[in-house]
Formats: C-alpha cells, structure tokens, sequence
C-alpha cells in the first residue's frame, strides 16, 4: 500500500468532509461506469456505488485496507452487482442479466469473444450423457424446478436430483471454471 493511500485513509478516518468528498470524487464516476456493466440500469448502478460509499463511510473506523482503494471498491462494487443480480432471480428466472452481465465482464477482462465462450458452453453439454443433457437444460435454461423436471420427464425427484449433480460435476470437469461458475454458481 502507498504513502498516498496511507495518508488518504488517516485522512479518511477523522470524518472530514474534505476527505470524504475527495474520495467520492476520484471514484464516483468510474464505479457507477463499472457497475453498470454488470447490471445494465444507471439508476441502479448509481444507487450501488451511493450505498458502498455510505456503508464504507459509516464504518469507516473499523475499516482494516488489505491491498488499495482500488482495489477494494472494485472488488466491492463487483461482488454488490453480483448479489444484486442474484437478488433478481425471481425476476429473472432464466438468469440472462446475470449471464449476459458476467460475459460481457469476463470478455472485457481477458478479452475472450463471446461466442467462444457460448460455443464451449454448447460443447461442454452436447458431451454430456442425454439423461443429465435434459435435466440441465430444463433446470438453467429452461427455468423449472426439480418437482416439474421430475414430472415432464417421468423420473423420480432423487433421479433428477443425481443426473444434476452428475452432469454439473462433469461440466465443471470440463469447462473453463470461470464460465462454469457463470452458469452454475
């Protein structure tokens, strides 16, 4: 960690408002750019960033830096967005915002082509046995529950239960682990 971010974080811990302002200033911007690029709404993004910046405020004496600022709200802007996008499963039952939001982050951050990424997807199940085929496209594609991928296949719960975890294991033997936690987390 620098001087600087020394300074800024001593600074930072006598609740000044210069502080706070300088902080909010530098970084504002940008987190609510990078926050939009996992959920796709400003109002939302802005909203996230504003909501970091007051909790990092309220707790700011018990703030511990383990590496610097950038990092940390970053880091904490992506795992906010992430949890938002999670929150929003109910509403998004087949996930595409999350999906689209974390291929969009994972091509910006090892520039791989969104298509390589779905192709290896697509090949990762085509290999997969038909039985655990199905159940994985009814479960995260088509949105069902166990109970009516259980009933449209005739199978039992506990069948339907095994084949999943059957097929996820080998999907996860087979994948990219990044782009298998995309789909699968």
């Amino acid at each position: 960690m620098g001087q600087i971010e020394n300074l800024t974080i001593s600074n930072l811990k006598k609740k000044t408002e210069e502080g706070f302002d300088h902080l909010y200033h530098r970084y504002y911007e940008d987190l609510v750019n990078y926050a939009f690029t996992f959920l796709l709404d400003s109002g939302e993004a802005e909203d996230l960033v504003q909501n970091l910046f007051i909790h990092f405020w309220e707790n700011l004496d018990s703030f511990q830096l383990k590496g610097t600022l950038d990092g940390f709200f970053y880091t904490a802007v992506k795992n906010r967005c992430l949890n938002k996008l999670k929150s929003i499963d109910v509403y998004d039952k087949h996930k595409i915002l999350y999906i689209e939001a974390m291929l969009v982050h994972l091509s910006r951050e090892e520039e791989i082509d969104k298509s390589v990424l779905e192709e290896e997807l697509l090949m990762a199940i085509n290999n997969l046995p038909v039985q655990a085929r199905e159940i994985i496209v009814l479960k995260y594609f088509k949105g069902q529950k166990i109970a009516e991928i259980a009933e449209t296949l005739n199978l039992s719960e506990n069948t339907v239960k095994t084949q999943l975890k059957r097929g996820k294991s080998k999907l996860r033997n087979e994948m990219n682990p990044k782009l298998f936690s995309i789909f699968f987390f």
